[in-house]
């Protein structure tokens, strides 16, 4: 049961003791002045056994919209969660840091929302702009205005413009950032598989240059990505 149960179903037993309480109170009153007329006690018991009935049956429901209400609030606020993103830093605006910036920021994402981050990685690439409410469900809209106050946050200069232009909408924000700082020409295309094919690790460990290696895959857009990982082998040593 949530603290918040727990307290409504306390303060409503509480509510039922104060009140059975100063029942008693009428009652004893009441029965000293019957005893001294001779008139029969009244039923006090009984009322306060009505009342504890009532409250044990009114507080499954109490109980029940306690705990719905805790869970949307927690289901809320763990969506796109802060602190996922304290450990990005904020991109230097340089093209080739570019891919290793979005390659943390995305994972970041994916951390907190795995299915969002799939169909922010879909929508980078659009040819057109991204609408809100055409393109996305109230929910990925919802989403939206989380990812670009996340953006925002981690860029500046030219970045933090183009994000800024987006007005509130993350997933085209995330659009234009990728159509500037990572345009997927027929030529920088091929270096990036070149680059993949030809990795090697020299001087560095060996845990580290496997994950070096698997960020510059990760870059690849998906269609390349999906036919090269069939074909290429980890990294050569």
């Amino acid at each position: 049961m949530s603290g918040a149960a727990e307290d409504l179903a306390a303060d409503s037993l509480a509510d039922a003791l104060r009140s059975g309480d100063s029942d008693d109170l009428q009652g004893d009153t009441t029965q000293q002045e019957e005893a001294t007329s001779g008139a029969a006690p009244s039923g006090s018991l009984t009322e306060v056994m009505l009342l504890l009935t009532r409250l044990i049956q009114t507080m499954p429901a109490n109980i029940a919209a306690a705990v719905k209400v805790d869970k949307t609030s927690h289901f809320d606020n763990a969506k796109l969660d802060v602190r996922n993103f304290v450990r990005i830093k904020t991109f230097t605006n340089k093209h080739n840091e570019f891919r290793e910036w979005k390659s943390q920021f995305a994972y970041a994402v994916a951390e907190c929302d795995n299915v969002f981050a799939s169909t922010v990685s879909g929508l980078e690439k659009a040819d057109k702009p991204i609408d809100a409410k055409s393109d996305l469900t109230p929910t990925q809209a919802q989403l939206s205005s989380v990812l670009f106050n996340r953006l925002q946050s981690v860029t500046t200069g030219t970045a933090n413009t183009m994000v800024l232009s987006a007005e509130g909408n993350g997933c085209e924000a995330w659009r234009l950032l990728n159509k500037f700082f990572d345009p997927q020409t027929d030529q920088r295309l091929t270096r990036s598989i070149t680059d993949v094919i030809n990795f090697k690790i020299k001087g560095k460990d060996i845990q580290s240059g496997i994950i070096e290696w698997e960020q510059l895959v990760s870059s690849l857009p998906k269609i390349t990505r999906s036919s090269w990982m069939r074909s290429c082998s980890e990294p050569s040593l």
